[in-house]
């Protein structure tokens, strides 16, 4: 047996079924959404009310910089900020605890670390969507249930319903 089956197998971890990862991804889009939506309407609520002038905002690059500065900025922030602590603190995201699932280091089996978090949600997400979606359907075709992203940040995600 080689030394990467023999460290999986110590932990004798379940991995996730699909269909609750896809559950907890719901679960969380509607959280990060709710989020946004609300810092969204506070920054340009803010920036209209004391200071930004209209033609600011007129014409494309009105709508580009509309868009980086209301949508873009806060998306990122939020995310970050949303997926950092959730999985530092917790090892999971709101989500991901109704329905009884964790994200661990694939080695120790612990939380992830902030390094790894930003590998996994932010570069290794988009790796995995970016050639028609397959670095997800990896996880349907392993035994281990780990998709490109989980490679990418050396993370699983488990089934936690101890």
């Amino acid at each position: 047996m080689r030394l990467r089956e023999l460290q999986y197998s110590q932990f004798n971890r379940e991995p996730a079924a699909l269909l609750s990862r896809f559950i907890a991804m719901i679960l969380d889009f509607v959280v990060l959404a709710s989020l946004l939506f609300f810092s969204s309407f506070m920054l340009y609520f803010i920036f209209s009310r004391y200071g930004a002038r209209q033609e600011y905002f007129y014409g494309i690059l009105g709508f580009i910089r509309f868009n980086i500065i209301f949508i873009g900025v806060p998306a990122l922030l939020i995310a970050y900020v949303y997926y950092g602590a959730f999985y530092s603190s917790f090892g999971a995201t709101p989500g991901k605890m109704f329905m009884g699932l964790r994200v661990v280091d694939f080695y120790s089996g612990e939380n992830l670390g902030l390094i790894q978090i930003l590998f996994r949600e932010f570069f290794g997400k988009w790796l995995s969507a970016a050639i028609l979606f397959f670095g997800y359907f990896l996880s349907v075709m392993r035994k281990d249930g780990r998709a490109l992203h989980d490679f990418f940040s050396s993370s699983q995600v488990i089934s936690d319903w101890d």
